[in-house]
Parts: structure tokens; C-alpha cells; sequence
């Protein structure tokens, strides 16, 4: 479940960054490189499928 939640997460804050131009949500430091808008998508649609795939197997 962690292997889902925490990558979905993450891409949502980093997606919620973008919509309201929050710096410190796309970029953690001034040192490191923002993620772009199409790696938080990917991060979100990972996320939500190995959270998807761990609640078919207990099934």
C-alpha cells in the first residue's frame, strides 16, 4: 500500500505546485532541479496503479 500512496502523493502535491505556482512544492531547494509537470503525472499514474495492483492481489 505504501508503494502506491507515496509516489500519488507526491505527484499530487507536485501537480498542485504547478496550478498554483507554488515553488516549493515543484522545487524543494534552490539547488535541485523543479520536476516537471509530466514526471508528477507519471508519479501519480505509477503510484496509482501499483496501489491499484497491491488491493487486487489481497482480493
Amino acid at each position: 500500500v505504501v508503494s502506491g500512496v507515496l509516489p500519488t502523493a507526491l505527484g499530487c502535491l507536485v501537480l498542485f505546485g504547478w496550478y498554483t505556482h507554488s515553488v516549493t512544492l515543484i522545487q524543494v531547494s534552490p539547488y535541485f532541479v523543479p520536476m516537471q509537470y509530466n514526471t508528477a503525472l507519471g508519479f501519480l499514474f505509477c503510484g496509482l496503479g501499483a496501489f491499484g495492483k497491491d488491493i487486487a492481489s489481497r482480493r
